[in-house]
């Protein structure tokens, strides 16, 4: 998953953290949990989560984004994002 931050606000936002929640029987996440030290506004911040379907007939499901501040488990953001149906693996 490829997922692009961006403040579009007038202040500076520090302190950050980029959470995904999944279904674990469907999803392999290398890294599910992403510290964004300063979010400076007009700029991208860019975060690449390997995200792998262990599902053996490709199954999909939602992934859930939240990004709250660091001294917080309320979501200043939420992003639901609906999986595509994995490619199954041949197996020789």
């Amino acid at each position: 998953i490829k997922l692009s931050l961006q403040n579009t606000g007038s202040k500076a936002v520090s302190d950050l953290s980029v959470a995904l929640n999944y279904n674990s029987l469907l999803y392999k996440v290398k890294g599910a949990v992403f510290d964004v030290p300063n979010l400076v506004p007009g700029l991208v911040h860019r975060i690449d989560a390997e995200l792998e379907c262990v599902d053996e007939n490709g199954a999909a499901d939602v992934v859930r984004v939240y990004v709250c501040p660091l001294n917080s488990v309320v979501p200043i953001l939420s992003a639901f994002v609906n999986m595509p149906a994995s490619e199954m693996l041949l197996q020789q």
